[in-house]
């Protein structure tokens, strides 16, 4: 009986680290600001909740980022998204279409299964 308990848990333990393997939460940008213009080249997998590198709306400078979570994307599909503080909300978008987000504008450059790279820019 012992031993069919430890096999059941090591059954358990080995399914359950295949599943997580499955999800990989991974966050990856490089910004570039100027004179005009504050840009992110962004790629985002997984479902975890991220900090935008600046607020999607009003004052940029000494504010803290907007939260960004990918909710689901398809590859070849459309990508949805949630951003912004309490003036966020959930935003849909396809490869190469740009959407509008508070103050700032978002463009999916590529959406695959459980990733979306985009780029999110706004007038400094």
């Amino acid at each position: 009986m012992r031993a069919r308990g430890i096999g059941s848990l090591l059954a358990l333990a080995l399914t359950t680290a295949a599943l997580a393997g499955c999800q990989v939460d991974k966050w990856s940008e490089k910004c570039t600001t100027d004179t005009q213009l504050r840009s992110c080249e962004i790629s985002v997998s997984g479902d975890k909740f991220n900090d935008l590198p600046f607020p999607v709306s009003g004052p940029v400078l000494g504010s803290v980022g907007d939260r960004f979570r990918l909710e689901s994307a398809a590859e070849g599909g459309s990508a949805t998204f949630s951003a912004g503080g309490t003036e966020g909300g959930t935003y849909t978008c396809e490869q190469g279409q740009s959407v509008s987000v508070g103050d700032s504008s978002v463009e999916c450059r590529a959406v695959g299964d459980g990733s979306l790279d985009f780029t999110i820019s706004r007038v400094r």
